[in-house]
C-alpha cells in the first residue's frame, strides 16, 4: 500500500540578534580583483580561508544529514537494525548462597572386618601389587594408590601394604590402613598410601611389604602368614618449583553460561549417583560424601578425550550413562552432583585443561578438622591442596590428574616443602561460580 506524503510545512530562516550572525558573505571570494585596500596576499590568505569554512560547513551539513537518515531509518525498521550488546551480567555467588558440607567427628566404616585367624602361619598365597604414583616433590612428599590382584585359587584379605623409600633407611615406612578382601581373580583398590619426600631431589629406590591373610581352601580357616617382602624399585623426587605469573579471569560471561547451562543437578541420573556414593556415609551433606564421589569418578569413569576435530562438553547425565569423558565433562559431573546435594562448587579452566572445586567453609573454618575428617576418611595424611579466596576454602577436585580428593591438579606443583602449591605451564586460570538456573 502506496502511503500518502504529509503536506509540506513553510521554512522560515531563524531569526538571531546581529550580534551573533557571523558575517560569512564580508569578501566576495569569486572577485577577479582583489580590493585595492589590501594586499594581494591578504586577499588569496581570506579567500583560502574562506574555502575552507565553506568546506567544513558542508562536510558537517553531509554528516547531519546521514544522521538524520539514520535516525529515520531505525524508527521506521525497528531497534533490531541496531549492533548486538551482550548485556549480560554474570550473578556471582555470595556468602548467604553458600553451604559447607559437615565435617564429622565419627569414624566412616570403611574397609571390611578381618577374618578370625586360626594360628596357622602357612598357607599359599599368589597375589600382584599395582600402583600408581603421583609427582613426588622435596618436603612435599606424594601419594600411591595401591591395588592387589589375587592370582590364586582361594581367598586372601590384605590387612596392611607399607612403603619403604630409601631416604629413611628403613627406619620409617608408610602404610595403608585400610584391610579388604579380594577373591580369587579379582583386582581390588587396597587404599591411599601418602608419604613425605626427602630434603633433596634425585632418584631414590624404595620397596613394598605386605600384610595378609590366607583361606585354607579345604579347611575354611584362615592363616595369618609372615610380611612378604618385593623387590626394588626407582622414583624420581623433583625439586619445588617458582611458577610463572598467570592471568586470572573471574565469571567471564561466555564460560560461565557455557558451564552453568550445562550443570543439571536435577537430573534423575544424578541423584541417583548422589544417592548411591552416600550410602553408609551418615544422613546430612558432609565432606565424607564429597570424598566418596570423587573416588567414585576416578575409579568407574574411563577417560575418553574428544576428537580433534572438536571439544563438546557433555551433561553430567550423558557421562553417568556412557561412563566416559574428558576433563570437562568429570567436573560438570561432580559439580551437578554436589549442587544437588545443596553443596557449592567452581569450575576452572588452565591451558588445555578443566578441573572442578568444592566449597568447604568460610575463612574462618577449622582447617585441622576438615584435615583430620579427610585423614579418617583415606587412612592416611596426605598433602591437600585448596584455593582460598574472599568466600573461603575451594578443595581441588580434579576427577583425571588427582588421586584424591585435594591431590594436585594437571599442572599443579609443589612451590615449596610447607605445603605450598601452584599452578605450572598456564597462560591463565578462569574461576567460574556454579549457580544453577542463573538469572538471564
Amino acid at each position: 500500500m502506496q502511503s500518502t506524503p504529509p503536506p509540506q510545512r513553510p521554512q522560515h530562516s531563524p531569526v538571531a540578534p546581529a550580534s551573533s550572525v557571523e558575517l560569512l558573505e564580508e569578501f566576495e571570494p569569486y572577485e577577479d580583483e582583489p580590493d585595492e585596500e589590501i594586499s594581494q596576499e591578504e586577499y588569496e590568505a581570506e579567500r583560502r580561508r574562506m574555502r575552507r569554512r565553506r568546506a567544513a560547513g558542508t562536510v558537517a551539513a553531509t554528516l547531519l544529514g546521514i544522521l538524520a537518515a539514520m535516525v529515520v531509518f531505525v524508527l521506521i525498521m525497528g531497534p533490531s537494525v541496531l549492533p548486538y550488546v551482550d548485556s549480560f551480567q554474570p550473578t556471582s555467588l555470595q556468602q548467604s548462597d553458600l553451604a559447607a558440607p559437615q565435617v564429622p567427628e565419627w569414624d566412616p566404616e570403611l574397609g571390611d572386618e578381618p577374618p578370625t585367624p586360626s594360628g596357622a602361619t602357612s598357607a599359599n598365597a599368589q597375589y600382584v601389587i599395582s600402583w600408581t604414583t603421583s609427582q613426588v616433590f622435596v618436603g612435599w612428599g606424594g601419594t600411591m594408590r595401591v591395588n592387589v590382584t589375587n592370582k590364586g585359587g582361594t581367598d586372601i584379605y590384605v590387612q596392611q601394604v607399607r612403603f619403604f623409600p630409601e631416604w629413611t633407611d628403613g627406619l620409617v615406612y608408610y602404610p595403608t590402613n585400610i584391610g579388604r578382601y579380594v577373591p580369587p581373580g579379582e583386582e581390588v583398590h587396597i587404599g591411599l598410601l601418602a608419604f613425605d619426600g626427602p630434603a633433596a631431589p634425585g632418584i631414590y629406590n624404595y620397596h613394598f611389604e605386605v600384610d595378609l591373610m590366607v583361606k585354607r581352601p579345604l579347611l575354611g580357616t584362615w592363616a595369618d602368614i609372615p610380611s612378604q617382602s618385593h623387590n626394588s624399585f626407582e622414583m624420581e623426587v623433583r625439586e619445588t618449583i617458582n611458577v610463572a605469573p598467570y592471568q586470572v579471569h573471574t565469571n567471564d560471561k561466555d564460560v560461565y553460561r557455557k558451564v552453568n547451562d550445562l550443570i543439571e543437578p536435577n537430573d534423575p541420573r544424578v541423584a541417583d549417583l548422589a544417592d548411591q556414593v552416600r550410602q553408609g556415609l551418615g544422613d546430612q551433606y558432609n565432606i565424607y560424601w564429597v570424598a566418596a564421589l570423587f573416588d567414585w569418578v576416578i575409579s568407574e569413569l574411563e577417560y575418553k578425550s574428544d576428537p580433534s576435530e572438536g571439544d563438546e562438553w557433555a551433561p553430567p547425565g550423558q557421562t553417568c550413562d556412557l561412563l566416559t569423558g574428558d576433563c570437562e565433562d568429570y567436573s560438570i559431573l561432580i559439580a551437578s552432583v554436589v549442587e544437588h546435594w545443596g553443596g557449592n562448587a567452581q569450575f576452572y579452566i588452565i591451558t588445555k585443561h578443566a578441573f572442578a572445586a568444592v566449597y568447604l567453609g568460610p575463612r574462618t573454618m577449622d582447617e585441622d578438622a576438615v584435615l583430620d575428617a579427610l585423614g579418617m576418611y583415606y587412612g592416611t595424611s596426605p598433602r591437600y591442596a585448596w584455593f582460598v579466596d574472599d568466600l573461603g576454602y575451594w578443595i581441588i577436585a580434579d576427577g583425571t590428574s588427582s588421586q584424591y580428593l585435594g591431590g594436585l591438579p594437571y599442572g599443579g606443583v609443589a612451590t615449596d616443602a610447607q605445603g605450598g602449591w601452584d599452578i605450572e605451564n598456564t597462560e591463565y586460570l578462569y574461576v567460574t561460580d556454579i549457580y544453577p538456573g542463573y538469572p538471564e
